[in-house]
């Protein structure tokens, strides 16, 4: 009940970014002209816990993660798949369901590499939910270089159950002529997580069978700078066709998918003035966030929120660094998820019955024995 009321009238996006001056890495609520709610916030100068990541703490997690998706409140953060680089070379080891606003949190671990052809640095990770069986699931695409042509990639798709607790490869691991460009799903959409490949395609995956469906995107090319962004335009597949540079006006077209599988225009609108111009999110209001930057250097952009029906300009918005690529429709709610545990008390390890007090009888440099050979 708690659930169905608040998604009538309590829709929001949540973001993922950082405080100003990257002071802190933050998770908040964003609503179009009311005060950023932040949900969680890491300071820049944490210290990581040494033993980490075999003491699991959420703090280090989140340090390290990428934020992949919300459904009926559920938050599905992952850490980053960049295995050959980067800081840690656990990095891929963890997913993490997340309910903010009754602070419960369940730890995966996600499979491993398969395969020395497993492009790991691109796998890319979505929430789903399957509603015929209550269940909230992992997806994660894997890409794969292929053996026949080389240069081109397939996907291996995994699918994680949280009513089962376990990972299963789906249709065997047989792979689909399909891989992402982020590692997160572009939105979710009534449960069902979908990607943007490039190629102008986008991916739907059912998150009941992990079974994937290719969308095309509408093609409007008017010069060779011709974007499109797909996005959920309150509660419908939707993209976002513009056209940077574009002379004399500098329009944006907005496409909305039908029942049908085609592609409706449904408004043309503008112009919208920048030398660069992006188009990364919208609101559940239906406004749409617009990035903009001058001279070609795309490090310091403005941000403001456009009413495509309208044509108003809000705004600058600069209170709060975000990545909006990794933003999301969210509603806050109760639900709790099967394997949920109190915030801070993830990944506690579970000692072995007649053991728990082993540790105080125990010198400290047996201490260090047992540890170093993981006893």
């Amino acid at each position: 009940m708690h659930l169905k009321r608040n998604m009538s009238r309590n829709k929001s996006l949540l973001l993922h970014g950082f405080a100003p001056k990257y002071a802190a890495r933050v998770m908040c609520l964003f609503r179009i002209n009311e005060p950023l709610v932040p949900l969680y916030e890491l300071k820049q100068n944490y210290i990581r816990n040494p033993d980490y990541p075999d003491n699991f703490r959420f703090p280090e997690f989140f340090d390290e993660m990428e934020f992949c998706g919300s459904v009926n409140g559920i938050v599905c953060l992952s850490h980053s798949q960049n295995m050959e680089g980067g800081r840690h070379v656990l990095w891929g080891s963890f997913a993490v369901l997340w309910n903010p606003a009754i602070k419960r949190t369940k730890l995966v671990r996600l499979p491993p590499r398969k395969t020395l052809c497993d492009v790991w640095y691109m796998v890319s990770v979505g929430l789903g939910y399957d509603a015929e069986n209550d269940d909230y699931k992992i997806i994660r695409l894997v890409p794969v270089a292929s053996e026949d042509v080389p240069g081109q990639l397939e996907s291996r798709v995994e699918i994680y159950s949280s009513n089962q607790d376990c990972w299963k490869a789906v249709c065997n691991g047989a792979k689909i002529n399909f891989h992402p460009v982020l590692p997160n799903c572009n939105f979710v959409l009534k449960g069902v997580p979908y990607w943007y490949g490039g190629k102008w395609a986008l991916g739907a995956f059912d998150p009941r069978t992990g079974m994937y469906k290719n969308i095309p995107c509408p093609r409007c090319v008017k010069n060779e700078r011709t974007a499109v962004h797909p996005v959920n335009m309150m509660d419908k597949v939707s993209a976002l066709v513009y056209s940077p540079g574009e002379s004399p006006n500098q329009m944006v077209d907005l496409y909305e998918l039908d029942s049908a599988g085609s592609w409706i225009k449904t408004i043309t609108t503008g112009p919208i003035a920048g030398e660069g111009l992006r188009m990364p999110q919208c609101l559940t209001t239906g406004e749409i966030v617009i990035e903009t930057w001058k001279g070609g250097n795309s490090d310091f952009r403005s941000t403001f929120f456009y009413d495509p029906k309208t044509g108003h300009l809000s705004s600058k918005f600069n209170s709060f660094v975000s990545l909006w690529y990794q933003s999301y429709c969210h509603v806050e709610s109760l639900v709790s998820v099967k394997g949920m545990e109190p915030f801070g008390n993830e990944g506690k390890n579970k000692k072995k019955p007649g053991a728990k007090n082993r540790d105080k009888y125990l010198s400290e440099g047996f201490k260090l024995v047992l540890r170093f050979y993981q006893v």
